[in-house]
């Protein structure tokens, strides 16, 4: 009778193990860890308690989740954290703010857990969850399993390159590198970029991509395409957005981002210089100016002269409007009359598409009168020219004659005999 109780014992007390071995891995989560009189007592994400759910946490690439702790601490100490991040995945880790812990307390936190974009849906991801203190190390800890996958179509813009600043009229290239992060088959993938403030747009087909790269048959889940568009000549000087677009033909998935364009106008690519800027004169003769424009850019620029002039200044240039060919340059030739004398100021514009290539200003000193002598126009410097001329006249005659004169005959004496 007393071997039959003892043995109805130890099956009562196998019963209670079995039941509470039962109850313990009802859970997908493991039971919570006590470690250095710490215990994290629950792990929720929304609604979801990931100790005792018969279902794991389900979450797409790319998001975010948001993790609720609550542990319970039965020591005092200081500069404690709680740290989580994703055990097999190269997603960063999360940290709360560092506080302290009191004896017989309960602390709640939450956390924001960030889920690679780049996730292998094939991957074993954990979240692991730890308790530290600065002093203490890790008071306790904790794994619970993950379910990662990606959405059905997801395409995602690896990166779109071109340049910082184009000249109005010029074409720009855009190459973009684009993935598939979908589940599913991604077909006849286009590429649109576009400049909304010009009312421009271009659109180039990439193709088919799987969601992982194939070798048989040959699929690739990454491609690069190149759209190239072509700027207005009269688009204004300033910073675009160009917005770059890639989507599917049936509009399953669409991703876009935006990059910033310089437009630069017809001076990039052009040069004016002005050998003399000042010059004086005589009232009734003239001035002479000149500038050289130079294109240093790919194709035949048109270039227009304009000039403002003070009043009693006449300015005139030979030519108004100028073509220049690509890497070639041309000299304007600018002449400046008054008849009165005094200093005037004029300046003189060159513009190419609308954008001011330079503004050159020049000075004209006009002094005294213009003479109607033989000597021309009475300067100083064509007076000093024609008296030299007058000088160099005679003394050419002086020589002519001396070289023609014909010596004088030497006189002759005989011999004298004593």
């Amino acid at each position: 009778m007393k071997t039959n109780k003892i043995l109805a014992s130890l099956v009562a007390m196998f019963a209670l193990a079995v039941l509470t071995l039962s109850m313990a891995s009802a859970g997908l989560g493991t039971q919570p860890v006590s470690g250095n009189g710490v215990v994290i007592t629950s792990v929720e994400s929304g609604q979801i308690d990931l100790y005792n759910s018969n279902y794991r946490l389900s979450s797409f690439a790319g998001n975010t989740i948001p993790v609720t702790i609550t542990l319970q601490s039965d020591i005092n100490a200081s500069n404690v954290r709680i740290k989580t991040w994703l055990a097999g995945s190269s997603g960063l880790s999360t940290s709360s703010n560092r506080f302290n812990l009191l004896i017989g307390s309960a602390y709640t936190t939450q956390v924001s857990v960030n889920m690679p974009s780049d996730i292998d849906p094939s991957e074993q991801i954990e979240l692991e969850v730890v308790v530290e203190s600065e002093n203490g190390g890790i008071l306790a800890e904790q794994r619970l399993p993950i379910s990662v996958q990606r959405d059905a179509y997801a395409m995602q813009i690896l990166d779109a390159i071109m340049d910082s600043s184009v000249k109005a009229g010029d074409n720009l290239a855009v190459d973009v590198v684009l993935k598939n992060r979908g589940m599913e088959f991604a077909q006849d993938t286009f590429v649109t970029v576009k400049i909304p403030a010009l009312n421009v747009v271009q659109k180039a087909y990439l193709g088919d991509l799987s969601p992982v790269d194939q070798a048989d048959p040959n699929y690739q889940d990454a491609v690069e395409g190149r759209a190239v568009i072509n700027l207005p000549s009269d688009a204004k000087p300033g910073v675009y957005n160009v917005e770059i677009e890639a989507d599917t033909y049936n509009g399953d998935s669409t991703a876009t981002i935006t990059k910033r364009l310089m437009v630069v106008g017809a001076s990039a690519d052009s040069l004016a210089v002005s050998p003399a800027t000042s010059m004086t004169f005589a009232a009734g003769d003239s001035g002479a100016y000149s500038m050289t424009l130079v294109n240093s850019g790919s194709k035949v620029q048109l270039y227009y002269v304009s000039i403002d002039a003070p009043q009693g200044l006449s300015v005139k240039a030979d030519n108004s409007i100028i073509a220049i060919p690509a890497g070639s340059s041309k000299t304007v030739q600018l002449t400046a009359t008054s008849e009165k004398e005094g200093s005037y100021d004029f300046s003189v514009t060159i513009q190419a598409n609308g954008d001011i290539v330079k503004k050159q200003d020049f000075t004209a000193k006009v002094e005294g009168t213009k003479t109607n002598n033989t000597f021309g126009s009475g300067s100083t410097t064509v007076l000093l020219t024609v008296i030299l001329a007058i000088v160099f006249v005679v003394l050419l005659v002086v020589l002519i004659v001396l070289l023609t004169r014909k010596p004088e005959k030497s006189r002759e004496f005989g011999e004298s005999y004593y």
